[in-house]
């Protein structure tokens, strides 16, 4: 107890010093950010009705969700009160657009939200994080001719699920790839840090997925078959 006590000061000053730091950068990439959005929303007006204009208001959502996501850095949840309950379906419905441009030309790309969702506590920021990351890690994985859906549907698990989860009403974001598949023998390690199969990957991006996920007091689960060539990561989110 006493080297652990000895080592939490320095330590409490190296975070408060960390925290300092990103707290600097945060603010610096917001005022970036502001110009990107305030030139793009110009443009956006300029622009007549057609391709363009729907890609300038394109760059200009990602640009607020970027920000979004900076508060979240900066603020995290309020002591005491937990996320607020997110409307899940139309956020990943306003996100459609720009997971658009995550996926490779020729691959089919669908978002369906069933229209009587209910809610789920997880901050707005980290649920564009989550999808946006699972897009992407099945985007790296398809060609042309494959596909890549997204659903956000209503779930139920039993108290006795194979997930330890609270028996319940969840809300399921799907995100499906008729790619070539994920390996057996990768399968319980798609979540531990560091572990990719991909050259210069970090190996972060589904880890952190499942972490969000957990502390919101969910779950990943994972459906492949690479016989057939198929993946369907599911995120379970309590309802409320």
């Amino acid at each position: 107890m006493e080297s652990q006590a000895e080592d939490s000061g320095p330590r409490s000053a190296r975070i408060g010093t960390f925290g300092q730091l990103v707290g600097g950068v945060v603010h610096d990439v917001n005022d970036l950010l502001q110009i990107v959005l305030s030139a793009t929303t110009e443009l956006g007006r300029s622009l007549p009705p057609g391709d363009q204009a729907a890609l300038a208001d394109s760059i200009a959502i990602a640009a607020r969700r970027a920000q979004e996501l900076n508060r979240g850095l900066l603020e995290g949840s309020v002591p005491g009160t937990g996320p607020p309950a997110t409307d899940v379906g139309g956020a990943v419905d306003q996100l459609a657009g720009l997971l658009r441009h995550l996926v490779p030309p020729g691959v089919g790309f669908t978002v369906t939200v069933d229209p009587d969702l209910p809610r789920a506590r997880v901050e707005p920021f980290e649920l564009d994080r989550i999808v946006t990351t699972l897009v992407r890690n099945s985007a790296e994985e398809v060609s042309a001719g494959c596909r890549i859906d997204v659903t956000v549907l209503p779930g139920a698990l039993q108290p006795d699920n194979d997930l330890g989860l609270a028996g319940g009403n969840y809300v399921a974001v799907g995100v499906f790839d008729s790619g070539s598949g994920i390996a057996a023998a990768h399968l319980d390690r798609l979540f531990d840090p560091f572990f990719t199969t991909k050259p210069g990957a970090s190996g972060l991006g589904l880890a952190s997925v499942d972490w969000l996920v957990r502390r919101r007091r969910g779950a990943v689960r994972v459906t492949s078959r690479p016989e057939g060539g198929s993946t369907l990561f599911e995120v379970l989110l309590p309802a409320v």
